[in-house]
């Protein structure tokens, strides 16, 4: 085997080179670990991607691009720290109080990374107005900064806390999940927005104004103030002017994506396997099984079934058995395995002749120890009243499908 894995010729007796691909849970759940840790990575590096660009564009300093840079990995450093020790402390309970997953980090990322950014811009823009159009001569440098401090902080704080509230109603979810990671994206939320109000000012006051090189305060800063401040101010005083209006306007066009949201909710699709990457080696075992192999050899339901007293005996246990497996026949379903069809080749309306191979074949399987091993239990209180029942459907076991073929089985079972 080990000489077909490493060649790269065909042998005599294979038309291609041997191809080995490794799949099953094991496999998808290492591949989803895989792509979960490249997706920070990603997250992460088009994230700094983003900032700098858009910095540059919009103040063309280099010493602010870098500032907001400081302050969100100061702040994702300081969160991630603080959720391991709280997720490592269990207060004398057998739990941790909080659950970290490996797509946590993700969530912290992307929103650490787009908040930081944004509350961070809140004070430079009001310390780059301040500094370049203050009347005030004689004020220092650092007393402008703290009377822009004072001029932002109630909306850097507003709009930290509006966020962080919001994405804390996850925290109410039933799924633990989702969660746990409501409980960490709000620690991490409120991390960065103690960071965002305290560190910001500090780099900026111990810079100087060298924070802002190469701009000047000139004229020209006065015109481009005036003429940016003039179109704010237009909007801001035609949002005064018919709040009613814009907010009416505002919840028509977002009821429009709401209601789409709405009537889709409910197509969720379950093939984790095909948001792998397409060299994923389980997906790639996936796709071979699925081209090679019926789908019915990767798509059953187990339903461990207990009788309310025990059969007389072995033979009446086989003919309730079989008139169980034949009702299990619904709409959707494709074959069922139990003790007294262990492959699933006969539904309700095939017969058994005397001459067919299957029959032979089924008849020779039912008696063997293997079989009764899988579908009947092996603790003797239960030998005469258990039975196991692999349902197998013809729809696609990851599709919406497959649940509507299994709230069917589980309907028929009640």
């Amino acid at each position: 085997l080990s000489k077909l894995i490493d060649t790269e010729t065909p042998h005599d007796n294979l038309a291609t080179p041997m191809k080995i691909h490794i799949t099953g849970p094991a496999a998808v759940g290492a591949d989803l670990i895989t792509a979960a840790a490249m997706s920070v990575v990603r997250s992460e590096s088009f994230a700094v991607l983003a900032v700098v660009l858009t910095l540059i564009l919009i103040y063309r300093s280099p010493l602010l691009v870098f500032l907001p840079l400081i302050v969100i990995a100061v702040a994702l450093s300081v969160s991630t720290s603080v959720l391991t020790i709280a997720a490592s402390t269990n207060g004398g309970t057998k739990q941790a109080w909080l659950e970290l997953y490996s797509t946590t980090r993700v969530f912290l990322v992307v929103l650490i990374f787009g908040i930081g950014t944004d509350l961070c811009l809140f004070l430079i823009i009001r310390c780059r107005e301040t500094a370049f159009n203050s009347s005030d001569g004689h004020a220092s440098w650092k007393q402008q900064i703290a009377s822009s401090w004072l001029r932002v902080f109630e909306a850097i704080t507003g709009s930290g806390l509006t966020t962080t509230i919001g994405l804390s109603m996850m925290a109410f979810s039933s799924f633990a999940k989702f969660r746990n990671s409501g409980l960490s994206i709000s620690i991490s939320l409120l991390i960065t927005l103690v960071v965002c109000l305290t560190l910001p000012a500090a780099l900026l006051s111990g810079l100087g104004p060298v924070a802002f090189w190469p701009r000047r305060k000139t004229a020209d800063h006065q015109r481009e103030f005036k003429s940016s401040n003039n179109v704010w101010a237009r909007l801001a005083n035609m949002i005064m002017a018919r709040p009613g209006t814009v907010l009416m306007s505002t919840l028509v066009l977002l009821s429009i994506p709401a209601a789409y949201g709405y009537q889709t909710m409910e197509r969720v699709t379950y093939d984790f396997v095909s948001e792998l990457s397409a060299n994923a080696t389980s997906r790639q075992g996936q796709a071979s099984i699925r081209r090679y192999m019926p789908r019915i050899e990767t798509s059953s339901i187990t339903l461990c079934v207990l009788a309310r007293k025990d059969f007389a005996d072995d033979a009446e246990l086989r003919l309730n058995i079989e008139a169980y497996r034949k009702r299990l026949f619904v709409d959707g379903v494709h074959s069922v395995q139990a003790l007294t069809d262990p492959l699933g080749e006969f539904p309700p309306d095939r017969t058994m002749s005397l001459f067919s191979q299957g029959a032979w074949r089924r008849r020779m399987l039912q008696g063997h120890p293997l079989t009764s091993q899988k579908f009947t239990s092996n603790v003797e209180a239960y030998k005469l009243k258990a039975a196991r029942f692999d349902v197998v459907t013809s729809a696609d076991p990851f599709g919406a499908e497959a649940e509507a073929v299994l709230q069917r089985v589980l309907n028929q079972v009640r």
